[in-house]
């Protein structure tokens, strides 16, 4: 992490000579002297910091490299804070109207400007002084550059990790009998290696999952096992892991299949790695074999490994075991190259584990009742990870069998983490320090939020933005999209994990992170002063930089917060009862600097117009509390970046004006959308919100009620991603013809006045060119020629239409779409989905079809559909004709249906045939059923 503060604080000096450079004048060469400095003093000291924080992770004392690292990561800290106290001080003011002060105000703001000024030269001062100590001290400690560590034949990491036993080797000998829940994974991939006997390429078998889940063991058992043997003429085993050097692993691949290291020979490096290629490949040359790359890290490693081994041979096969799948990915050249996720253990295969290991020398590996529940809690906390499981049994195998000496370890599992299961907390930490500098502090926000809370997309997403964790400016991808790459990895490297069921067009909603990964995270986020939480009496660290409160003494918390200067993120978690005094002036005044302020379900029933004042902040979060109305402070945001104002107790007045133009993301209530009356919109029926064509950088825009002046607005959100609004029956033609000219718009969701007769929209021409999702809730028909320009489309939902065509027979043309939910939304009787339609569909919805008595679905139609859900359709007393046909569908549902259909043959067929099946009828109890 100090790497990550140094380069945000360059990047933070580079962006202020460049945007303020101009307003330094001529009193400001010494600043940007200063600046220069500085930069040149980190970028320096950069270079050692990821050999200097592994070896931080050793002094045990922290008065050693720890101490140097903290002072360089608080330098990093300080150099921001007082860039951003510079540029708040001077932060534009509105003129007065009156002519006879604008004079005045100059004058002000001069004096405002040369203090300022001082006071930065004061600072950097110092700092620049500060740095150049820093940077002297680090030869104390024989740190080695990331470039030296590059062209060195093995790293001081590699050194360090030499020392100290890798526990997973223990296992890779281990018997049988010791080992639990491998047996069907190991039967699988001896499968699949004897499937490939007959291939006449050489094959990958990859399999990835998180440290300490079983993937060496795992392979090792089926690289021994007596039928895989004797099918290979050759067989390898590589041992790679984090710190490989590329020609070591060249160099261990001869060994193994040639038994000698050819001599080098003149012509350099390149000549040399070309002689060891030339040995394997003879070597391998006409034979079948089977070559095991253990613990791979580096994507860049396979471009060598595969130059040295023949692709084509009698079913020769390279396995692979690696924690990320970008690596995997990497590794994988065709579709016969196969990736094998190992799964967590089963709940009864942890315990069996646990069970065997903790209680393995008395009470003939049973647990005792009295401490059962104890036990699976801490089970739980493994979440089925064997290597933690064993650790953890293994330590309680030495402890008194008493509740008090359990609970014990159960109450202090961090600790233990970072003491007696250091073996755990090592290859965990493997996983961090593995990171790229960006993705670090990325990782480390899962520690904010309390174990039991998954944490939804958008809201990460959002809040990395606002603390300044994403890079800008790469290519034409906006920051959100950077995000979600960043996202994607963290999960591809297995650090973080799904929470939420994805939805139907692949992508996740939520996410949270390994029990035992959080322990990691919160240790490090204290040790790093990234993140604490705050209790009562405990003293927070001067230069903490987030801070979460978790408990109802709120208030109390407010006075002893005034001096904690360098708090940049507050959030409120699980709070019950909140004083009006909390969110003082005083307290808003302490932490000036704040970019994120995220009080989503706090009890509040307002905000101080102090927020106003809060020159930074980038991110309010008012999300499900009781605020009724916005102080016009607001308006003075200007760097605000994401105002989420969703699930507020009454209908929110915004202030007329909106003033906020780097706003990016403007989200009010959803509920909205099913809702007609405009005082249920989540804004004022005589309240639109004005100057929003202002918002050039919006991007998100939802929920807002827009007349037929503001729909005007949308002309000028050219970076509109997503809108979600309602309008006037009389606008809905204004409104489409707007939004068509919106190229980057990817969802829409629109709601209309409910009338007594369905709206046809004759007269609008073309649907915005990049939408991929379209949510309509209102008595409209769209013309067929709209939607057939529905190019990128994947999901379309159509609420309360009351169509009288077949919708089949419209969208079912559309090339991408792959849900399609129709609630409401059609009067006739019957749906025909024909052979041609609807190619990628992979989920069907139908709700409140009233009329609907019959579904027919030919040959070849739906080929991809798995899901199929069925809702309140009472005419509908048959199961869909053609059902069968659908070979991919693995989902059935029906609720709120006649029993007439669950007694009809049909249905019963049906059950034996798709996996999940499940019939809730009208009045009835449900009941389900899996083949």
């Amino acid at each position: 992490m100090a790497e990550t503060a140094v380069i945000f604080a360059v990047d933070k000096l580079i962006s202020f000579v460049n945007a303020g450079a101009h307003s330094l004048g001529v009193g400001g060469i010494r600043v940007r002297s200063d600046i220069n400095a500085i930069r040149r003093e980190l970028e320096s000291m950069r270079a050692f910091l990821k050999d200097a924080e592994e070896k931080a992770e050793e002094d045990s004392d922290g008065t050693g490299v720890k101490t140097w690292v903290k002072q360089v990561r608080d330098a990093a800290y300080e150099i921001e804070d007082v860039i951003d106290e510079y540029t708040k001080l001077l932060k534009p003011q509105n003129q007065h109207r009156n002519r006879g002060l604008i004079w005045l105000q100059r004058v002000a703001r001069s004096v405002i400007h040369v203090r300022a000024l001082l006071r930065l030269s004061s600072s950097l001062k110092d700092i620049r002084q500060e740095v150049i100590d820093i940077n002297r001290r680090k030869e104390s400690y024989n740190l080695k550059s990331v470039r030296a560590e590059q062209l060195a034949s093995s790293s001081s990491s590699a050194a360090r990790r030499h020392t100290w036993q890798d526990p997973r080797h223990s296992f890779l000998y281990a018997e049988e009998s010791e080992l639990v829940g491998i047996e069907a994974h190991k039967k699988h991939l001896i499968g699949c290696l004897n499937a490939e006997e007959n291939n006449s390429r050489r094959s990958l078998i990859a399999v990835i999952g998180m440290g300490g889940i079983g993937k060496t063991t795992l392979v090792r058992k089926v690289y021994d096992d007596p039928t895989v043997t004797m099918n290979f003429e050759l067989r390898a085993w590589i041992t790679v892991s984090e710190s490989h050097n590329r020609v070591d692993v060249l160099k261990a691949l001869v060994k193994s299949c040639v038994k000698r290291i050819p001599k080098t020979v003149d012509g350099g490096e390149a000549s040399f790695i070309q002689s060891l290629v030339d040995s394997v490949r003879s070597r391998l040359s006409g034979k079948r074999y089977l070559i095991v790359f253990d613990d791979v890290w580096d994507q860049e490693l396979w471009p060598l490994v595969k130059s040295a081994l023949p692709s084509v041979g009698a079913g020769s096969t390279i396995m692979m075991t690696a924690r990320s799948n970008y690596v995997a990915l990497a590794w994988k050249e065709s579709y016969y190259d196969y990736i094998y996720e190992l799964p967590p253990l089963s709940p009864q295969e942890a315990w069996f584990l646990f069970c065997k290991k903790a209680f393995q020398n008395d009470s003939d590996g049973h647990c005792p009742p009295y401490l059962e529940e104890l036990s699976r809690n801490m089970v739980r906390k493994c979440e089925g990870l064997p290597l933690a499981i064993v650790a953890i049994g293994s330590l309680l195998s030495t402890k008194e069998k008493a509740v008090s000496e359990w609970q014990k370890l159960h109450n202090s599992l961090s600790f233990e983490l970072g003491n007696n299961l250091t073996i755990i907390s090592r290859i965990l930490l493997l996983n961090y320090h593995d990171l790229p500098y960006y993705l670090k502090p990325c990782f480390l926000y899962f520690g904010i939020f309390p174990g039991y809370e998954s944490i939804a997309r958008g809201r990460l997403i959002r809040l990395w933005i606002a603390e300044g964790f994403i890079e800008e400016n790469r290519g034409s991808l906006t920051t959100e999209e950077i995000a979600e790459d960043y996202l994607a990895e963290l999960v591809d490297r297995r650090l973080i994990q799904v929470a939420w069921e994805e939805d139907d067009t692949g992508r996740a909603r939520a996410f949270r992170v390994h029990d035992l990964m959080l322990e990691l995270i919160l240790r490090k986020s204290k040790e790093l002063s990234f993140c604490q939480e705050f209790e009562q009496n405990l003293d927070v660290d001067g230069k903490i930089r987030r801070l979460s409160i978790r408990d109802t003494a709120v208030d109390d918390k407010s006075r002893n917060m005034d001096d904690k200067l360098s708090i940049r993120s507050l959030f409120l978690f699980g709070v019950e009862e909140i004083s009006r005094a909390f969110l003082s002036g005083k307290l808003l005044e302490a932490i000036h600097l704040l970019k994120v302020l995220d009080l989503q379900d706090a009890p509040l029933d307002g905000i101080p117009k102090e927020v106003g004042n809060l020159y930074h902040l980038r991110y309010l979060s008012l999300r499900n509390t009781n605020v009724r109305t916005l102080p016009k402070s607001i308006g003075k945001l200007r760097n605000l970046q994401t105002l989420d104002l969703r699930r507020t107790e009454r209908a929110l007045e915004l202030p007329m004006e909106i003033g906020l133009h780097k706003l990016r993301h403007l989200l009010v209530s959803s509920s909205s959308l099913y809702s007609t009356r405009p005082s249920k919109i989540g804004l004022r029926e005589s309240c639109y919100p004005k100057g929003l064509g202002f918002l050039k950088e919006l991007l998100t825009l939802s929920f807002v009620w827009l007349n037929s002046d503001t729909i005007l607005d949308l002309r000028n959100l050219n970076h509109l991603r997503k809108l979600g609004v309602a309008v006037n029956n009389a606008d809905c033609d204004k409104f489409f013809n707007t939004v068509q000219h919106l190229d980057h718009l990817h969802i829409l969701r629109v709601g209309c006045l409910r009338v007594g007769r369905t709206l046809y929209l004759d007269n609008i021409s073309s649907p915005p060119p990049m939408l991929k999702r379209l949510h309509l809730s209102s008595c409209i028909n769209i013309p067929s020629a709209w939607i057939c320009g529905l190019h990128h489309i994947v999901s379309v939902k159509l609420t309360h239409s009351e169509l009288m065509e077949d919708p089949a027979s419209v969208l079912g043309g559309l090339p991408n779409l792959m849900e399609l939910g129709l609630d409401n939304s059609y009067k006739g009787e019957r749906l025909h989905f024909q052979t041609s339609g609807f190619r990628k569909l992979k989920v069907l919805r139908l709700v409140f079809l009233r009329n609907m008595n019959s579904v027919l679905i030919e040959e070849g139609a739906l080929p991809l559909l798995e899901k199929l859900f069925v809702r309140s359709c009472p005419s509908l007393k048959e199961v869909p004709s053609g059902i069968q046909y659908l070979k991919n569908l693995t989902t059935l549902g029906f609720d709120e249906m006649p029993r007439a259909l669950c007694a009809s043959p049909q249905y019963q067929e049906i059950v034996g045939r798709v996996p999940n099946v499940y019939f809730h009828g009208i009045g009835s109890e449900a009941s389900s059923s899996q083949a």
